[in-house]
């Protein structure tokens, strides 16, 4: 025998040693009638119960699987999730909690959604002809609109328009600034026509907030 042998029966009437191993290994049942075994603790098959937090678990069971990483190319941090988008919450622990970037400005693109329902959105059309009314975006929530459109040129300034759309049930209400970039509704969808007699590009941001109708 040598130092941390361990004796174990390998019949009804005769033993056997069990030759020690490497650090980290633990001593793993074989079964009824089988010989145990040194190895690692498989975690689907050796491990039972919930690890709580305190120990470096979630204490759950039930909920969605849930990861944090670091993507191994950017190092952006990722959170991947359960695959419905409306259970995917992330929250911050306190008010004093902030997140800050210091490389370049962050720009957004589509419709920007705040925890109070306001929502902000912007697009960009090209080659809008003169005299013709151009769908900026579908305004079929109900609720507060103001938009802002003008016209990229040397001078936009004085060529763009700002209007306030609210839509609720007594109707949509339009009120313009400029008369050569013209705001109007056609049915929910926000229009924009242009009377500078030359095709121009155009780009309109707005903002949403509802219940202020």
């Amino acid at each position: 025998y040598a130092v941390g042998d361990l004796l174990y029966a390998d019949t009804t009437t005769t033993l056997a040693k069990l030759a020690d191993v490497a650090t980290g290994n633990a001593l793993i049942s074989g079964g009824v009638s089988t010989a145990p075994s040194w190895g690692n603790i498989g975690l689907t098959t050796h491990v039972s119960g919930i690890l709580p937090v305190a120990n470096g678990g979630t204490n759950n069971t039930t909920g969605a699987a849930t990861a944090v990483t670091s993507n191994a190319t950017s190092g952006v941090m990722q959170i991947t999730g359960p695959a419905a988008a409306s259970t995917r919450i992330a929250t911050v622990p306190d008010a004093n909690w902030t997140a800050a970037r210091t490389d370049a400005a962050q720009t957004f693109t589509g419709l920007q959604t705040s925890t109070n329902g306001a929502r902000a959105g912007h697009v960009y059309k090209s080659s809008i002809a003169s005299g013709v009314a151009t769908t900026l975006f579908s305004a079929a929530v109900a609720g507060r609109y103001d938009i802002f459109a003008t016209v990229i040129a040397a001078d936009a300034a004085n060529y763009g328009s700002f209007a306030t759309v609210v839509i609720d049930v007594t109707g949509r209400i339009v009120a313009n600034n400029a008369p050569l970039v013209v705001l109007t509704l056609s049915g929910t969808n926000v229009q924009v026509t242009q009377t500078l007699g030359t095709a121009v590009d155009l780009k309109a941001s707005w903002t949403f907030t509802p219940n202020e109708s």
